[in-house]
């Protein structure tokens, strides 16, 4: 029986966990109150995980190896403080499955957190999940480093909305001393003319950048000066992002794998000062969209260098179905050689209008070839030959 096992497994400490796990999974589940006349007991963290916090029996013997509970008032209390502020049960399993220590804390020291966090502005829908992405938030002291942080976010994003985005995306964030390691970052940023709005964006978007040493972004500062990039500039940050993912001898990697796919210094050069990031595509990707547009579509290293941002788009869900209208077009005379860049840098809006809708009543079956539906050997034009003016 279950009970039988638990106990077992739970007294055998040299056991294989593979082998205990895999006679649980053979066990048929009953209800603790079906064996209460078994000799031996699961013990009362197991028990507790399973039937109070709904925890499948894999998930309670794994949080159990780092509890040990002597009785369950405390962590009732804890359960019921979560549930207050809008925890289900879900929330509370990834809760304690990330953190099973949660359930020995105290009412009184984590009961403010919460009402912290609420009064801040989170709204109740957004809280739960914030705290069990952000449990450091629920660790950390209150005085300082919960509040300070909390509010050294909002002092540069505004609202709290903006400071729930920035935490849903890192959450490390609040894991360290933001004003500490940030702040003097910032203020180098603002020394070389990057407004507020755009550090703001920053935080939401790329913080690790900010919490660098600053030495080490100092340095990346002056390789990007060194390119042309000004502080002011909207690329100057996109360039200080590229730069910080990679390491010099990643850079120099790819310097050399687009001068082998013919591309000259100067035109990488273009192509950086152009999208910055494009630079940190794969070597995988960039392979595959050279190969189709160079030897598929007829363009030149240089023509993409202009326009780097291309090898930055997915070939399935952008530029194969862009080009199959691309070609159907071309072979029917309805479009000049200089289009297809522009075909396929325009919005998805922009594009179905343009492209597809415009020629509904020549070419009905255009929608369907864009979406994969319909290949177009039915095309029979001797016109299909792809050229770049």
């Amino acid at each position: 029986m279950l009970s039988l096992l638990c106990c077992r497994l739970l007294r055998t400490s040299n056991g294989d966990s593979a082998t205990h796990l895999s006679m649980l999974h053979n066990q048929c589940f009953k209800p603790f109150s079906s064996v209460a006349n078994s000799r031996s007991q699961p013990s009362l963290t197991l028990k507790y995980l399973l039937n109070s916090c709904g925890f499948s029996p894999e998930e309670a013997l794994q949080a159990s190896k780092s509890i040990k509970l002597v009785n369950t008032s405390g962590p009732d209390s804890i359960l019921q403080c979560l549930k207050n502020y809008g925890f289900t049960q879900t929330h509370i399993q990834r809760l304690i499955s990330s953190w099973p220590r949660v359930l020995f804390a105290k009412v009184p020291t984590l009961q403010p957190k919460l009402q912290f966090v609420r009064e801040f502005g989170v709204s109740d829908s957004d809280l739960p999940d914030l705290l069990v992405q952000n449990r450091y938030s629920l660790v950390g002291c209150l005085k300082t480093q919960v509040v300070p942080s909390f509010q050294f976010l909002k002092g540069f994003l505004h609202t709290p909305e903006n400071v729930v985005k920035a935490l849903k995306r890192s959450r490390w964030l609040l894991t360290t001393g933001l004003e500490k390691k940030m702040l003097p970052n910032i203020n180098l940023m603002k020394e070389r003319g990057v407004t507020t709005s755009r550090i703001a964006l920053m935080i939401m978007n790329q913080p690790r950048i900010l919490t660098q040493r600053i030495e080490t972004l100092e340095e990346t500062i002056r390789r990007v000066e060194k390119l042309g990039f000004k502080g002011g500039s909207p690329f100057f940050l996109l360039a200080v992002h590229a730069i910080s993912s990679m390491s010099k001898s990643t850079w120099e990697t790819k310097f050399e794998l687009f001068k082998r796919l013919g591309w000259s210094e100067e035109q990488i050069l273009v192509g950086f000062r152009r999208m910055p990031v494009f630079l940190t595509c794969s070597e995988k990707k960039i392979k595959q969209g050279m190969d189709y547009f160079v030897n598929q579509l007829n363009l030149t290293p240089e023509d993409i260098s202009k326009n780097p941002k291309l090898l930055m788009y997915s070939m399935e869900k952008r530029i194969l179905p862009r080009s199959r209208v691309w070609k159907i077009l071309r072979s029917e005379d309805l479009m000049k050689g200089k289009e297809l860049i522009r075909m396929l840098l325009v919005s998805d809006i922009d594009f179905l209008e343009k492209y597809v809708h415009k020629y509904d009543d020549e070419i009905p079956k255009l929608m369907k070839v864009f979406k994969g539906e319909l290949e177009f050997a039915w095309l029979t034009s001797s016109k299909a030959k792809v050229e770049v003016c």
